[in-house]
């Protein structure tokens, strides 16, 4: 997997075009991309317009569904409304640290704004917050007999019988 790396991760920057390919069928969503990460943060910043934006700090994957390429990042911009979903769950993480784990897949539809069209997100996995951001990699790779074996007070393993003469 060796996924390019960009500055910052929106729908824009992986190349998705929300009103390209929209489905003759108007109440039918417009498949764009896949979003997956582990959000540790919220950052905030004012633009050169003077609007202030948010974005997602962790670690990121973004797939275009039309060409298939996926990049990473570690700052993701979603769509407004999408993004306040996940930055909720942030916000519930202890002041210690923590990540939100995600996966959704951001859709564009017909709609009668000015823009001609809005987003939604299909969750491909339920949202979960973790207090322990290594907690995945620790039950990945520490097994439980590992745990028991390196534990001081464990007791050594018997050395094997040697053979006797005949």
């Amino acid at each position: 997997m060796n996924e390019a790396l960009i500055t910052k991760m929106s729908v824009k920057a992986i190349g998705c075009k929300p009103t390209g390919g929209l489905p003759t069928d108007e109440s039918k969503p417009n498949p764009l991309c896949i979003f997956m990460g582990k959000a540790t943060g919220i950052k905030m910043g004012e633009g050169s317009d003077g609007r202030v934006w948010t974005a997602l700090k962790g670690t990121f994957r973004g797939t275009n569904l039309a060409t298939g390429i996926s990049l990473r990042s570690g700052k993701l911009f979603l769509p407004a409304g999408i993004q306040e979903v996940v930055e909720g769950a942030i916000k519930q993480l202890p002041a210690d640290g923590g990540v939100v784990k995600f996966a959704v897949q951001i859709e564009s539809i017909k709609a009668s704004n000015p823009i001609g069209y809005s987003y939604q997100a299909r969750n491909l996995m339920p949202m979960e917050a973790e207090s322990d951001e290594l907690a995945d990699l620790i039950s990945t790779v520490a097994a439980p007999a590992q745990i028991e074996a390196a534990k001081p007070d464990a007791a050594p393993a018997p050395a094997p019988a040697k053979a006797g003469k005949k």
